[in-house]
């Protein structure tokens, strides 16, 4: 199941929306991490999707990049759990 939350008309994951509270609160950037090929919405599927990535040792090509890392004294990285 996925959860959303819904903020002045526009649908947000839990993370996102958490991220821009703490972009509010401290400031920088936001980056999403996003893969090239789309993961399952769906739980069972995408566990076990997860399940075969760690066990072949795997690492999704990522759609976008940040250009210059050093820039960051801090980064704070969320994820759903």
């Amino acid at each position: 199941m996925l959860y959303q939350v819904v903020r002045d008309g526009e649908q947000q994951g839990n993370t996102e929306f958490v991220a821009k509270i703490v972009q509010k609160t401290v400031g920088g950037d936001l980056f999403r991490i996003e893969t090239v090929q789309d993961y399952p919405l769906d739980h069972d599927p995408l566990v076990d999707q997860a399940a075969e990535e760690q066990e072949k040792n795997l690492r999704p090509e990522l759609a976008g990049h940040i250009e210059n890392l050093e820039q960051y004294n801090t980064i704070i990285l969320g994820y759903p759990n």
